[in-house]
């Protein structure tokens, strides 16, 4: 679900990490195309709050990741052109946090 803020609210909780970050991002996007937010990209503050990781943690998850674009500013975005491998991804690094 997306609040009238933009926020993503999840339903369910998510590990800290990969799969948590990816889920997020693809709520800012699904929230830009609602109107409820101007940009979908997070900062490195917000990724911080949204993941549980911090530093060098963080930047190594981030540059490792084909799916998270930098787009200048200290802003991070997911890349959409890739988003129906994302997605299937995602599935794959539930499943196996499940596991």
């Amino acid at each position: 679900m997306i609040a009238d803020n933009g926020t993503a609210l999840l339903k369910r909780v998510y590990p800290q990490g990969m799969v948590r970050l990816l889920v997020y991002m693809i709520g800012r996007v699904a929230a830009k195309m609602m109107g409820r937010v101007s940009e979908s990209s997070f900062t490195l503050g917000e990724l911080t709050s949204l993941t549980g990781l911090r530093g060098d943690q963080l930047e190594q998850l981030l540059a490792a990741n084909p799916y998270i674009v930098y787009i200048g500013h200290g802003r991070y975005r997911l890349n959409t052109l890739y988003l129906s491998k994302m997605l299937d991804e995602l599935q794959k690094l539930y499943t196996a946090e499940q596991e």
